[in-house]
C-alpha cells in the first residue's frame, strides 16, 4: 500500500497542490485517542453506538492513507473540479 502524499485540487484551470500526508499525520493522534476512548467506553456502555464507532477510528487513518491514485472529476456547466490523490 502506497500512501497518498499530495492532493491535487484543480478548480477550473488553476491547480492547487495540498500536502495530504500532513492531514493524515495530524489525524493519526486523534484516531488513536478515539480508538482508546471508544474501547474504554465500550467496557462501561457495551451497547453504545458512539463508542462502537469511536473504537473503529483506526480505520479512518487507513482509509486516508489508501486513497493513492483516486481521481474525482466533477464537470458542471460553469466549471470543472478535479480531486486527484498522488
Amino acid at each position: 500500500m502506497i500512501p497518498a502524499m499530495i492532493l491535487l485540487l484543480r478548480i477550473g484551470r488553476v491547480p492547487v497542490p495540498l500536502p495530504w500526508f500532513i492531514i493524515w499525520l495530524l489525524a493519526l493522534p486523534f484516531a488513536i485517542l478515539g480508538f482508546l476512548a471508544g474501547n474504554i467506553g465500550l467496557l462501561f456502555s457495551p451497547g453504545s453506538y458512539a463508542m462502537l464507532a469511536a473504537s473503529q477510528m483506526w480505520r479512518v487513518v487507513l482509509l486516508m492513507m489508501s486513497v493513492h491514485g483516486m481521481k474525482v472529476h466533477v464537470d458542471t456547466a460553469d466549471e470543472q473540479v478535479l480531486l486527484q490523490f498522488i
